[in-house]
């Protein structure tokens, strides 16, 4: 306890190497101290240290298998690592313990944010539906930018409904744009995530490279 609270001292001080340090050494002194083994990954996670975080994180899990919050920052590693093999693998896991969850909290999630990154230095949030809003209607996997002073908000979404589906092209490709929305292609089969990532990201770019009708 003593090194955990060291390590959110030093990390409110901005000392994140310190408070890494402690917490590692928290995690070292009592096994069971999954906090600390979780704030020690989330500190290298914001160093960009997607490596060690992933370390961190999965030393974690070894002690709670079942954590749900835990398995959706292993995932966000792995992406960010380009270990997207693995991070599929883990999706699968994170579907299969929010299905089966007796916690409150876990069931009342609607999506999982499975993947982080920056395009232009804006940052992207990429969210997995766990529970569609509408099954005739809704978006597998949405690529959020929030809205800067020049742009606004930019999402891309690989979306499924019953109308695609009857077509025989389930999946939908799209991206929004302030309220302008625009589908751009269809497939018969989900693309693999990384695909996915490369498209948004290029679209995310473009979207950004735009000036804003209303603030030009």
């Amino acid at each position: 306890d003593a090194h955990r609270g060291a390590g959110l001292t030093l990390a409110r001080m901005g000392r994140d190497v310190d408070a890494i340090a402690a917490w590692e050494a928290a995690a070292a002194a009592d096994p069971a101290d999954v906090d600390a083994l979780y704030n020690a990954g989330q500190a290298h996670y914001n160093r960009k240290a997607y490596a060690d975080a992933l370390r961190c994180w999965q030393r974690a899990l070894e002690r709670d298998a079942r954590d749900f919050g835990l398995v959706k920052k292993v995932i966000q590693a792995q992406h960010a690592l380009g270990h997207h093999d693995d991070a599929a693998s883990t999706t699968e896991l994170l579907r299969e313990l929010w299905r089966t969850s007796t916690s409150a909290a876990v069931r009342l999630a609607d999506e999982a944010i499975v993947d982080q990154f920056e395009v232009a230095d804006v940052p992207v949030m990429v969210a997995l539906t766990l529970r569609p809003p509408d099954p005739r209607s809704y978006a597998i996997y949405a690529f959020r930018a929030p809205a800067t002073a020049k742009t606004p908000a930019v999402c891309v979404r690989i979306e499924t409904s019953d109308y695609a589906r009857e077509r025989g092209v389930p999946f939908v490709l799209s991206v929004q744009r302030g309220r302008d929305y625009k589908a751009l292609g269809t497939s018969e089969h989900l693309p693999a995530y990384p695909d996915l990532r490369t498209t948004a990201i290029r679209l995310i770019t473009e979207a950004f490279g735009k000036p804003d009708p209303v603030a030009s």
